[in-house]
């Protein structure tokens, strides 16, 4: 008669199936990666405009309740202070208040043109750039309306 071996000895899985195992995850992970990196940038982009569309609307309802034009700066100025690139004789008076729109801390925005928020409810048409340090930088387009849409520029030739 045969002796069985017993059944410990048979339990587990041996050292080639675990390498096939880690073998094939790890394949796995170095196709998902890059596809993984685009999508989160995706994620960030979409959300730093859901934000800054947020902020715009604020302001938009903001000049309209106090009755008072709005005007969009890098950086909030103090009241005596005016841009050169904005003192227009339409800027210039008391219910002139300078805003900012915040965004998170590698993120800067630079405006095509000074961008004011009208008590009627409307916006003067401007593009933006909103750029993070090492990264590209995305550009939207301000509507009349205060609607920011994104807009792709094409890429440049290789």
């Amino acid at each position: 008669m045969t002796q069985a071996t017993p059944l410990s000895a048979k339990a587990g899985y041996s050292l080639l199936e675990m390498m096939i195992v880690l073998a094939i995850i790890s394949l796995s992970v170095v196709m998902v990666m890059p596809r993984m990196g685009a999508a989160l940038d995706q994620v960030v982009v979409h959300t730093l405009q859901f934000e800054m569309q947020r902020q715009v609307s604020t302001l938009r309802r903001r000049a309209y309740l106090e009755q008072t034009d709005l005007w969009l700066t890098e950086q909030v100025l103090p009241a005596a202070q005016t841009p050169d690139d904005v003192a227009t004789p339409e800027a210039v008076g008391p219910q002139k208040q300078w805003v900012a729109i915040t965004l998170p801390k590698t993120w800067k925005a630079a405006y095509a043109s000074p961008i004011r928020f009208k008590s009627s409810g409307q916006c003067t048409v401007s593009d933006i750039e909103v750029s993070s340090l090492g990264k590209r930088s995305i550009r939207m387009s301000l509507n009349e309306d205060c609607q920011l849409i994104r807009t792709y520029s094409p890429r440049p030739a290789a």
